[in-house]
């Protein structure tokens, strides 16, 4: 099954830290699959000063998070694939996964990011063909977790542009550019993929070496 996200994705990257106990039970999951590890910031040595000098008030945890999620984007731009695929190593896929081509075949040309995954409680129903809602600054839709989402360059270059302050955390950085931008943003519903819920590795982070 979880062959076909190389059929629809160029890239593949699961951003994680060096030596994590998670990088494993990805592997596994990914077993057939070509990705490539992005080795993240780790939130619990950070030196905080620099980034809330520009003005960001996030946690050493979530600005970790976030850094990361901005390395892997320069990286993206300065890359000629047109899709992207991003996931982190709490990612896990369910059954509808199967259904990934159908999913696609739904979204336009010119969508920006995609969901395929996410954290909220919330019942989100299709409002954009039969499996996609449509986030747009008339319907603003803020998206919990970042664990599997498509990407393409131009969209990532926005976050970068956005978030050169280091304001927002990852997700409210995409919240930030679907409310400022006409770019188009999509959730896949019912959705494949989640968190696999054995624990936040920035909430880990914040207990440990405060905030």
């Amino acid at each position: 099954m979880m062959k076909i996200l190389n059929k629809y994705f160029d890239k593949v990257y699961v951003i994680t830290m060096e030596n994590s106990f998670r990088i494993p039970r990805m592997e596994e999951r990914l077993e057939g699959v070509d990705y490539e590890f992005f080795y993240g910031v780790d939130g619990a040595t950070l030196d905080k000063t620099p980034y809330m000098s520009k003005g960001s008030k996030q946690t050493r945890g979530q600005l970790g998070c976030t850094i990361s999620h901005l390395n892997l984007y320069k990286k993206i731009v300065s890359e000629n694939n047109e899709k992207v695929l991003i996931l982190e190593d709490d990612c896990l896929f369910n059954g509808r996964l199967t259904n990934l081509g159908e999913y696609m075949s739904q979204l336009p040309i010119d969508w920006g990011l995609f969901y395929l995954g996410w954290d909220n409680k919330q019942h989100i129903k299709p409002n954009y063909g039969d499996n996609l809602y449509e986030i747009t600054k008339n319907n603003i839709l803020s998206i919990e977790g970042t664990q599997s989402f498509a990407i393409k360059p131009f969209f990532a270059k926005l976050l970068l542009e956005q978030n050169s302050n280091f304001k927002y955390t990852a997700d409210g950085n995409i919240t930030a550019i679907v409310r400022d931008s006409d770019s188009k943003t999509y959730v896949a519903t019912p959705k494949m993929g989640q968190q696999d819920g054995l624990g936040s590795i920035t909430c880990d982070i914040d207990r440990k070496y405060g905030f």
